[in-house]
């Protein structure tokens, strides 16, 4: 499955919100990112004609339920 965002800021800014959200986010829901599927920007504004303040993304990352050792003994 993935989670879905929805931001209204530059495009230039959705990389940190991504490692923001896989570090922050993620860490505290249980669910890691999974590295055997793309990350998806969905970029509905056209930035010659829109305010790069109001540009509007989806980002959508792919995740699973996170990995935790199990002991042994």
């Amino acid at each position: 499955s993935y989670t879905l965002q929805h931001h209204v800021c530059p495009y230039e800014q959705i990389g940190r919100i991504i490692s923001q959200t896989r570090r922050d986010a993620l860490a505290r829901s249980g669910l890691a990112l999974d590295p055997s599927r793309p990350i998806l920007c969905i970029h509905y504004s056209d930035p010659r004609y829109v305010d790069p303040n109001q540009h509007e993304t989806d980002v959508c990352l792919p995740v699973m339920m996170e990995r935790r050792s199990v002991p042994r003994g």
